[in-house]
């Protein structure tokens, strides 16, 4: 996975879902947090485990995976950056 720029990193954040927390749900975390979490699993293939409220951002992650967030996010993101080249 190539460096993501402060500007890609920052819309991301912004696409980002509010997560409710509940008592079925993960707590509630910054988007900051869950986004350098997926970011550390993604390029360093980092376990789980070893990021910062790691169980929290996995089940995040099973969220936006099955909500199809990461599809439609990566079209946005590649839109965007057509506009801005």
């Amino acid at each position: 996975m190539k460096h993501l720029s402060k500007e890609v990193r920052k819309r991301f954040i912004e696409l980002l879902p509010d997560r409710k927390g509940g008592k079925r749900g993960p707590r509630p975390i910054a988007k900051e947090v869950l986004a350098e979490g997926l970011f550390l699993r993604l390029r360093y293939n980092v376990c789980w485990e070893d990021i910062p409220h790691g169980y929290t951002v996995w089940r995040y992650f099973q969220e936006l995976q099955r909500s199809g967030f990461f599809s439609r996010t990566i079209l946005e993101l590649i839109g965007d950056k057509k506009k801005t080249s």
